[in-house]
């Protein structure tokens, strides 16, 4: 098997049957952008935020017309980079098919993995890098992950959810 192969074997990616393999991509994030998570914003107000349900309730998300149009007019294939655990990674592909959102790739937390979303998205990419993809374009509502894109060299479009002002993190 070779490497190519055995990325997209690994739980946290799926693949689109017919997707592209390799070449220009441009990776969106999933909630703030395309998907409406300000319904579940309150599993933050309690100590320790309630992270499981957070992500089991993306489910049910409303999507945000603005992300959903702009996902619909890229022509380069679609990569979602996305935070949230392995564990709702087929959930998150219903909710995508479901929705209408056009995509090639979806990527999650592998299982076990509580890095932040910036050091994640950091290797992801590097993996993406290695396997012949070529980011030109990622967006994200989160500023620390758009600083990592364009510490590499990508350019980032941000998008402002308004969800890290009720957040307390560094």
């Amino acid at each position: 098997m070779n490497s190519q192969q055995h990325q997209y074997s690994q739980q946290h990616w799926h693949r689109r049957e017919g997707a592209a393999v390799d070449g220009a991509v441009v990776i969106f994030d999933l909630d703030g952008v395309i998907s409406d998570a300000s319904l579940r914003q309150s599993f933050f107000t309690v100590d320790p935020p309630d992270w499981d349900s957070f992500f089991e309730a993306g489910a049910l998300d409303p999507p945000l017309a603005d992300g959903l149009a702009l996902a619909r007019l890229v022509s380069a294939p679609i990569v979602i980079l996305s935070a949230r655990p392995a564990a709702v990674r087929d959930s998150t592909v219903e909710w995508l098919v479901d929705n209408g959102v056009p995509f090639d790739l979806v990527i999650v937390h592998p299982p076990g993995d509580t890095r932040s979303s910036a050091d994640f998205k950091s290797d992801e990419v590097d993996a993406l890098l290695r396997l012949g993809f070529r980011v030109i374009l990622a967006i994200d509502d989160d500023q620390r992950n758009i600083d990592m894109y364009r510490g590499k060299g990508i350019d980032a479009l941000y998008v402002h959810s308004g969800y890290y002002e009720l957040l307390d993190l560094p």
